[in-house]
């Protein structure tokens, strides 16, 4: 009996607490426009020296509750506009009401600028489809082309990798297997203009030495002997360039996947008719795969051996070794 007395008064003491101090707040509630008369949402209403504050609504209405009685310093501030502060007196159990106006500050703001530039990832001329330089739009044919810039943006280090940029071609198995609107293919790669892989089936093509990739989809690729009618790709070559250029890339992935690749180029004469390129890397990377490690080295060294403007040979050299050695030679025109 006495504990349960206890509690009672205890709840009733608890219960005078909490009107008392009830009775000790009051309410603020207010109005924020623009000196236009137009409602300014998003302001910041606070009381100076208190954490009790709140933003007005999309009326540009606020109402800040529970704030003790007496004289308080109300400011409403916001981005872009002047902060204001007026002397409020709050009584117990009252509402008090009021209204600012603010006036807009325009040296609050600064001026931004912002450049940007967009990236060339489009190519709109190819001479896959026609022999000649093209616009892609005058072509009768389904061509795509993968640019450098996409190349190195994504930091692609095989064809299998680049080819996911394709419309209607995509890669099938770890190797240098490919499928071209559903008809699958491993020797349907070309470069510059040439039949031929220069790499077994069993190795991922390198892009180290690759400017641009050329996609002709469709029969169309009879026009390069090939008989896939599924389609073709065409790699087109890193080519000697009149001005010096010197870049070394280094890069570690998943896989221990550890890569290396130069890329030198150059005038060899004072008219800068007789250029050189050397580009190569080297990669050394394991796989999610057991018992599947890939070791390459490869470089190519193009010279031209005659710089007309319309005109150039250049004699092309790619050594590839993984295990077993194996090189070709290739000339062009």
């Amino acid at each position: 009996m006495k504990k349960t007395l206890t509690s009672v008064i205890a709840a009733l003491l608890l219960s005078a607490n909490l009107v008392s101090a009830q009775s000790q707040t009051g309410i603020i509630k207010g109005k924020i426009q623009s000196e236009q008369g137009e409602p300014l949402p998003g302001i910041t209403v606070s009381i100076q020296g208190t954490t009790i504050g709140s933003a007005t609504n999309g009326k540009g209405i606020f109402v800040l509750q529970k704030v003790p009685a007496g004289t308080h310093t109300l400011v409403a501030s916001g981005v872009g506009f002047k902060s204001q502060s007026q002397q409020v007196t709050v009584e117990a159990g009252q509402t008090y009401e009021t209204a600012f106006n603010l006036s807009e500050d325009a040296s609050a703001l600064n001026e931004v600028v912002v450049h940007g530039e967009r990236e060339n990832y489009v190519k709109s001329v190819s001479s896959v489809g026609m022999r000649t330089e093209t616009k892609l739009i005058e072509t009768p044919q389904s061509i795509q082309v993968i640019p450098q810039q996409i190349l190195r943006d994504q930091q692609v280090k095989t064809l299998n990798e680049a080819v996911k940029n394709a419309v209607g071609v995509s890669s099938v198995s770890p190797f240098s297997e490919f499928v071209f609107r559903g008809f699958t293919s491993w020797n349907s790669t070309m470069y510059n203009g040439i039949n031929g892989a220069l790499f077994p089936y069993n190795v991922q093509t390198p892009t180290y030495n690759i400017e641009s990739i050329d996609f002709l989809r469709g029969p169309a690729s009879v026009l390069y002997s090939t008989g896939r009618p599924g389609g073709v790709m065409n790699m087109n070559t890193k080519r000697p360039l009149d001005k010096e250029r010197y870049e070394v890339n280094a890069t570690y992935a998943s896989w221990n996947d550890l890569s290396l690749n130069f890329d030198a180029t150059g005038p060899l004469s004072k008219n800068k008719k007789l250029c050189y390129r050397i580009v190569g890397g080297a990669r050394d990377a394991g796989s999610f795969r057991i018992f599947r490690k890939q070791s390459s080295i490869h470089w190519r060294h193009p010279f031209p051996i005659s710089s007309h403007k319309k005109r150039n040979w250049f004699l092309n050299t790619i050594t590839f070794i993984t295990n077993k050695f194996r090189g070709s030679i290739m000339a062009r025109c």
